[in-house]
């Protein structure tokens, strides 16, 4: 299957070391010019989906009110979550959170982890008491999984599975209504908390979550939502918790929330303990049954204590095979410029960048800043760090492309001024070409590389003059000319300025050929990209002189889940082209394989050499300096 640009486009939904590479001596005529043409091509597949990939976060809510002590004696809840943790035993991509409740609700793990304290759990969930606190359960439940989301990354949210599991036999206690008629009703739902210590006694024995007597300060954080004269544990109230806890897959952007419910009903139990805890298997039924339809979930009963399992529940990850959803070509030392100012000479619709920060050589002249690369006394410009950074003239931690962007705001990309922020994280965590400080003003976020998931990295959106937080524009055509946003990058078009008719630029092209997926689940690509256009850049010796760097960036993810930020692998090439005689490679073309390619983010990229020797070649040719 052969995929054109237009195909390509459609999938859509560095601190680097690299070597100098010599030109090669071109054939044929000397005297005759070459063309700047580079083609790129070559293989590569997808990672596997893996397991740690797409995390599985497992929350077990058990009841351990007094009336499981006679439907189910030999406490088999603690079996059936000792099962379902031990299936998943030594798998780090699954977690638990176990939350016991009665009239103390209790985290029994430090929210959710690969290896919880059996003996702790089991321990907890054999101590009794008689209420049964279903709302305070729930908030609990809440907490926890806004704290668990909080600290996770977007990326890995937008692949975790939550499956949530509350267990009872009996229906909520203390259950208070608001319009109850006056003096009927547990009298703690007709109390001022203030009034508490005037009014009760504190229980007998220890409090749980301590291990200690009881103290007030203990009592008094019992039932937290609790408010004397008003509706607690309803119905109503329960069905918009657990609504409550679905609409956090929206708020944090997680792939999937399910509730589901189970319901222990023993007709063999002895009818006085029936009467004495009110257990009343129709309304557990209909509650619980309602509570699993509210979060998308399953409801099971159980007859006998000896049925309990959770086993049967569907704890499989979202996990997808990987597809490529984009591939994109960049060559930045070359900027596509469509109507430069005059005396700035303009070949085949670009201008050089020599040093490959985004700011074409003309802007960072008219900017007072050196236009390549580091080193010479003409770059101790301003108060300088006399260019230790390429990319970032002053040294003040941001780069010259986006000080310049946003001189408006009081940068300066010539000198270091106190009135900015301080850039105290001029590192790139996620290797999308923009640094964390830069993300932190722009409102992208550091550890994604693409941060609203349109399948382009947020450096490429933010170089090509496009909004790397909104997911709309690659979709828009900016410019008006009839090409969206996301085609113009591909082809290396300027998206901000109407291509003249009368000599639209060249465009890169692209083929991509699906080969099938390998045996160990990896989808495979041949690709080629032709009519990359090479330019004369600047140079303080002969090998830099012409030098083009040429990035390809690979994304892949699930295809079809538009949640998922997917990830990506980059390759650096380095070639040279010095009009009209030089160009390295000779031949226009380098094949690439999986071994160029690298995470984004990793700081030993090697960029490929331009002569390396095409497959077949006995030998690189030799090097030859202009």
């Amino acid at each position: 299957m052969r995929i054109r640009l237009g195909l390509v486009a459609s999938i859509l939904g560095l601190s680097i070391g690299c070597s100098d590479a010599g030109l090669e001596p071109i054939q044929g005529d000397e005297n005759a010019p070459v063309d700047n043409r580079l083609m790129l091509s070559g293989t590569i597949c997808t990672d596997p989906p893996s397991d740690e990939l797409f995390p599985v976060k497992v929350m077990l809510i058990s009841d351990t009110s007094g009336s499981l002590q006679f439907t189910d004696q030999a406490n088999q809840r603690v079996v059936a979550i000792q099962q379902l943790m031990d299936r998943y035993a030594g798998n780090a991509a699954v977690q638990f959170s176990v939350i016991a409740f009665d009239a103390v609700t209790q985290e029994l793990t430090p929210g959710f982890t690969s290896n919880p304290d059996i003996a702790a759990v089991s321990a907890r969930l054999s101590v009794a008491d008689r209420l049964t606190d279903y709302q305070g359960a729930l908030a609990a439940a809440y907490n926890t999984l806004t704290n668990d989301m909080r600290t996770a990354s977007p990326a890995q949210l937008a692949r975790s599975k939550y499956v949530i599991i509350f267990f009872s036999d009996g229906t909520p206690d203390p259950n208070c209504r608001a319009d109850a008629p006056p003096g009927t009703g547990l009298l703690v739902c007709q109390i001022d908390r203030a009034e508490w210590p005037d009014t009760f006694s504190l229980p007998p024995g220890n409090d749980p979550r301590t291990g200690q007597p009881w103290t007030w300060a203990g009592f008094m954080t019992l039932y937290p939502d609790l408010q004397a004269g008003r509706d607690y544990n309803t119905l109503a109230q329960l069905q918009q918790s657990v609504r409550d806890i679905m609409e956090l897959q929206e708020i944090y952007g997680v792939n999937e929330i399910r509730l589901h419910t189970g319901f222990l009903f023993d007709p063999n139990t002895i009818p006085a303990a029936i009467q004495a805890f009110g257990l009343d298997r129709d309304a557990g039924v209909a509650l619980l049954t309602g509570l699993a339809e509210a979060g998308n979930g399953t409801f099971t009963e159980f007859s006998s204590g000896g049925e309990i399992s959770f086993l049967n529940i569907n704890y499989t990850s979202v996990k997808q095979p990987y597809a490529m959803t984009n591939l994109i070509v960049e060559n930045r030392s070359a900027i596509p410029e469509r109507r430069p100012p005059e005396n700035v000479v303009v070949v085949d619709g670009f201008v050089p960048d020599s040093d490959g920060d985004g700011l074409p050589d003309y802007l960072e002249a008219q900017a007072g800043l050196c236009a390549y690369e580091r080193g010479g006394a003409t770059c101790r410009i301003g108060n300088t760090n006399n260019f230790r950074d390429p990319f970032d003239t002053d040294g003040d931690g941001y780069g010259d492309l986006f000080e310049f962007k946003n001189r408006s705001s009081g940068f300066n990309p010539a000198y270091a001024d106190a009135l900015t922020a301080v850039c105290n994280t001029p590192d790139d965590s996620d290797g999308d070409g923009l640094r964390d400080c830069e993300e932190a003003f722009i409102g992208t976020h550091p550890s994604l590389l693409d941060s609203d998931g349109d399948r382009i990295p947020d450096g490429v959106e933010y170089r090509a003059g496009l909004d790397p937080r909104d997911r709309s524009d690659a979709l828009k055509d900016n410019d008006s000319d009839g090409v969206r946003n996301f085609e113009e990058v591909l082809g290396r078009w300027d998206a901000n300025q109407k291509e003249p008719a009368e000599a639209l630029p060249p465009r890169y092209e692209y083929k991509v050929t699906y080969l099938g997926v390998s045996p160990e689940g990896r989808s495979c690509y041949d690709f080629e990209v032709d009519n990359i256009r090479l330019v004369t850049t600047q140079g303080l010796t002969p090998q830099l002189r012409g030098r083009n760097r040429i990035w390809l960036h690979f994304l892949e993810g699930p295809p079809d889940n538009p949640r998922d930020f997917g990830s990506g692998r980059v390759a650096c090439v380095d070639t040279q082209y010095i009009a009209p005689y030089l160009k390295a490679p000779a031949r226009g073309r380098i094949v690439l394989t999986e071994d160029d390619f690298y995470a984004p983010n990793d700081a030993a990229i090697e960029c490929v050499p331009s002569n390396r020797p095409l497959p077949g070649d006995a030998t690189a040719e030799e090097p030859d300096a202009p």
